[in-house]
């Protein structure tokens, strides 16, 4: 490891987390500033209180050694963290629940902080609702060990430490902060304290800063870590940088400052919609099980797969949860208040409590074989579940949420139904892969459907606060259409069309739509963006609102993720207008992305469903990629939104 150590500071640190019962002993660690002892620093320990202002339980002063050690017993159940301050170098180390036996304050501490609780960190103060706290403080162990200050396992395992740039931003943020701790930098110090918004004047408001708008002078604070740090001049372009504390660090400009994970494990696999239940934890149905030689011509279909709010899977491995004879699953998944809901590529739809249990018959919910291959679930806020047949053109309707009292229903206008939602007025809103429309009708009157007229291919539909629809569709009008067989065909043979014409078409075309639905009682559709030379939207496929009603947009064929300005242009940078990017995200690990989804604590979840797309289309696939064909992995972009309420049901809401 080429992180700089300090054994002699760090030795007798504990290599376990305690929990203690009742009253703990008291936190004790050590805190540096660009690899050396902060004397002298004012340490602060605080406890979160909620959304109130946080309370200060202790503080105390640094030794020459930067040691330190709080008298005040804490408890087991307070989110705490603590602060250190030698102006204008301020550390932050937020702890959650954990009580490591010491704890060591850095800039990579800070880093993680700022990044894991962008939504709830202000100055000292880290405050919002509960939920959101709890999964802010829970992440920030998957970037900077506590106890150590160094790299946290997650930052460092081999699904983040070379395939994406997550570990070199950590390190060049860390080395920037580091500048305002070397005597001999303080003319770059000086300059690194302007990029602070917060008016906090110290290396932690600057950190806040960056990770509240990472988008935001990405290249100006690259040029002043290329400034601050400058490489002998020899004839060895391999030469390290003199100074850093931190390495590896970034070479080149970085498009942003966001900080991405991505997680495996638990039988994800290609997985087609992710949704949060009323924890956190994320489900999520997989399309092909980890480890067969999948594809759209033949494959094994995979299960339900499940993480905690840190990345943590819970679900068993290969196969996720299984039964009620569920195998392979598109964009079937929902979250509502009492379970999780699946349908199926092979014709059932399965529901399972929150352990992964199954609560209904061994085969399955198949109205006797009158359910074609389903996709979208969509939950009520008067708890309906409704869930497309994507075959059959049909849907499935079940009152409560009982899902022993299910009825099939035929509605005017379906194409290959996909995504489902209900808005606040309990209409239901269908779109449709194979067409180019929205189908919208009443819950109690479905003969009352009317259609809106969108791109084609229709995939996501979100609701924000307002009632506002957005809606991404695969294609452009003028883009040349996929040509479908006759009559009735499978899930999988409609995703091989709909690619080999994509792939024909679109790779030198960038193709697809995003359009707004104004909640006026007009059901008409605005174009707010399309794909082209110059705009990189590229096959969009889901489409979600946060909190505060921007929208975000999963990129299939363009591997990313956008962030749109919603509806109310005040929650966007000044001079945009409804529709416009603010940011377009990506890193080395991203692939063809469907869902998207924002959790309690503002972070960005996005599934890779497709991978090696040979693999999955060729009818004689390359034998040393047949494995790959799925999508790799879940992405989570940290404190990049405004946080929700969990699990979705009905529109977007804020906590």
């Amino acid at each position: 490891m080429h992180l700089v150590r300090f054994s002699t500071l760090t030795a007798g640190l504990a290599t376990t987390l305690a929990l203690a019962s009742g009253g703990a002993a008291a936190l004790e660690g050590t805190a540096l500033s660009a690899g050396k002892p902060m004397a002298g620093a004012e340490v602060a320990l605080w406890s979160a209180q909620g959304t109130e202002t946080a309370q200060q339980l202790d503080k105390v002063t640094a030794g020459d050694d930067g040691g330190f050690k709080f008298s005040k017993e804490i408890q087991p159940d307070q989110i705490l963290y603590v602060t250190a301050e030698s102006n204008p170098v301020q550390q932050m180390l937020i702890l959650g629940t954990e009580r490591p036996d010491q704890i060591t304050l850095n800039e990579l501490t800070t880093v993680a902080s700022a990044f894991t609780g962008a939504q709830f960190v202000f100055g000292t103060n880290f405050h919002g609702h509960d939920l959101g706290l709890k999964i802010a403080s829970g992440n920030v162990k998957n970037f900077v060990n506590p106890e150590t200050g160094e790299w946290g396992e997650v930052l460092v395992n081999g699904n983040n430490s070379s395939l994406s740039s997550t570990l070199a931003r950590v390190n060049t943020l860390g080395n920037l902060l580091a500048l305002c701790g070397m005597p001999d930098k303080k003319e770059h110090c000086d300059a690194l304290l302007k990029f602070d918004t917060t008016g906090h004047g110290n290396t932690l408001g600057v950190a806040q800063s960056i990770a509240k708008a990472p988008w935001k002078d990405a290249d100006k604070l690259f040029a002043l870590f290329d400034k601050g740090y400058v490489a002998p001049k020899t004839d060895n372009p391999q030469e390290r940088k003199e100074g850093v504390t931190y390495v590896p660090y970034l070479s080149f400009v970085p498009t942003d400052w966001a900080l991405s994970l991505k997680f495996t494990g638990g039988g994800v696999f290609a997985v087609g919609r992710i949704l949060f239940d009323a924890e956190g934890n994320m489900w999520g149905g997989a399309n092909w099980m980890p480890g067969g030689q999948n594809g759209a011509i033949r494959g094994i279909g995979g299960g339900l797969a499940a993480m905690k709010p840190d990345g943590t899977p819970f679900s068993p491995p290969i196969t996720g949860f299984t039964g009620m004879g569920i195998d392979g699953v598109g964009w079937g998944t929902g979250v509502s208040e009492k379970a999780v809901w699946l349908s199926s590529f092979n014709s059932t739809i399965g529901v399972f409590d929150f352990e992964g249990q199954p609560l209904g018959p061994a085969e399955g919910i198949t109205f006797d074989g009158q359910l074609g291959q389903g996709q979208g679930v969509g939950v009520a806020q008067n708890g309906d579940v409704w869930i497309a047949d994507s075959t059959k053109d049909q849907i499935a309707h079940f009152p409560g949420g009982d899902h022993t009292k299910g009825e099939l229903l035929k509605v005017e206008g379906f194409a290959a139904p996909f995504h489902v939602a209900i808005d606040a007025d309990n209409r239901v809103w269908v779109t449709n892969s194979r067409g180019n429309n929205v189908t919208v009708f009443p819950a109690d009157n479905p003969k009352d459907a009317k259609q809106v007229t969108v791109g084609i291919g229709v995939r996501g539909l979100a609701h924000d606060s307002k009632g506002n629809a957005w809606v991404a569709s695969n294609m452009t009008p003028g883009f040349k259409p996929p040509t479908f067989p006759p009559g009735e065909i499978s899930i999988m043979k409609e995703f091989e069309v709909a690619y080999n014409n994509l792939a024909a078409n679109a790779r030198h075309l960038p193709t697809g739509t995003v359009h707004f639905i104004p909640n006026d009682g007009k059901l008409e559709a605005q174009l707010v963006q399309q794909g082209g030379p110059t705009v990189p939207i590229n096959v969009p496929w889901a489409i979600v609102a946060d909190g505060k009603d921007n929208i975000w947009v999963g990129n299939f064929l363009g591997t990313g993720l956008f962030h749109l300005c919603g509806a109310d242009t005040a929650n966007c940078p000044n001079g945009m207008k409804t529709g416009d990017i603010i940011h377009f995200y990506a890193n080395g690990s991203t692939q063809s992305v469907t869902s998207v989804e924002v959790d309690p604590a503002g972070n960005v979840w996005y599934a890779n469903n497709w991978n090696q797309v040979t693999a999955i289309a060729d009818i004689d696939p390359d034998r040393k990629l047949i494995t790959q064909a799925g999508g790799d992995g879940i992405m989570v972009f940290y404190g990049l939104a405004a946080p929700v309420k969990v699990p979705l049901i009905g529109p977007v809401r804020a906590p």
